[in-house]
């Protein structure tokens, strides 16, 4: 880990530069105003949740439309966030720039909670974004915004029951979501 932190680049850094730059580890970082910022490593209910949410909407999606995980967010020259999940619908090629998402996930940890609710809310700025998924791994709560016009509607979802997705025609049950993790029966 050391040797992590002494190939760290000079600050503040352009999105371009925190792009190009490799620490040579498994460490994710972040870059928010052009400093970069470790990502914890997620836990064992975060991974099952995003992989669950992956396969229920990857597989009921038609293409262009996508599913990708891990996917890079640039807001201006000195931020660059790293959403859990994004579906895309418009094809690229390697090289290209990536096209705006129509959807973006985040799984929210206690620890995230207040890191991940500002980057929804920068979120919402990105042309082409329909809707944006904040799902709970310390309960079952899944935070709904869509967008309507010029507004952005926020519903709270907890518990059991169906979750809407009205931008991709379809639906997520929270029993499904939260399957295989602490909160299953809960």
């Amino acid at each position: 880990m050391a040797e992590a932190a002494r190939n760290l680049p000079p600050e503040p850094l352009t999105v371009e530069a925190f792009l190009a730059w490799h620490d040579g580890t498994d460490t994710r970082y972040e870059l928010i105003d052009g400093r970069m910022v470790a990502m914890a490593a997620p836990s064992p209910d975060h991974s099952v949740i995003a992989g669950n949410v992956a396969v229920l909407v990857g597989s009921k999606l038609r293409p262009p439309c996508r599913i990708v995980v891990e996917w890079g967010v640039p807001k201006g020259e000195r931020t660059y966030w790293q959403a859990d999940l994004a579906v895309v619908c418009r094809p690229w090629r390697p090289g290209e720039p990536p096209p705006a998402p129509r959807a973006l996930v985040e799984i929210v940890s206690p620890d995230s909670a207040d890191h991940d609710h500002g980057k929804a809310a920068g979120y919402r700025e990105i042309d082409g974004l329909e809707l944006i998924l904040l799902v709970h791994a310390d309960r079952r709560r899944i935070e709904r915004w869509v967008r309507d016009g010029d507004r952005w509607i926020v519903t709270d979802h907890i518990g059991r029951g169906r979750v809407e997705l009205p931008p991709l025609s379809l639906a997520l049950e929270l029993d499904e979501v939260y399957a295989g993790t602490s909160l299953e029966g809960a």
